[in-house]
């Protein structure tokens, strides 16, 4: 029956990882800027970031890329669609 067995591992890896929480992180874009710029910077203070609006947005799992998504509103939230898987080399 490894057919069964290998049935019942899935099952249950499947059933931890549904306990194990992941930090996402969604990276615009960045900028850098001097220090005294940024001390001096108050509320309505733009920053230019050095990516475009039709450029996907980076998505993170514990500080390690894991795919490319386009922003989107879906009820009333800012959402993340993912488009791009990030498939790592071995």
């Amino acid at each position: 029956m490894v057919i069964l067995h290998i049935v019942y591992e899935s099952i249950w890896i499947m059933i931890a990882a549904d306990r194990v929480t992941v930090e996402l992180s969604v990276v615009l874009g960045s900028s850098s800027i001097p220090m005294g710029q940024l001390l001096r910077m108050g509320r309505g203070a733009l920053i230019e970031l050095d990516t475009d609006m039709d450029r996907p947005v980076e998505i993170y799992a514990n500080g390690s890329l894991i795919a490319y998504g386009e922003l989107m509103v879906q009820g009333g939230n800012l959402a993340v669609s993912i488009v791009e898987k990030v498939t790592r080399a071995a």
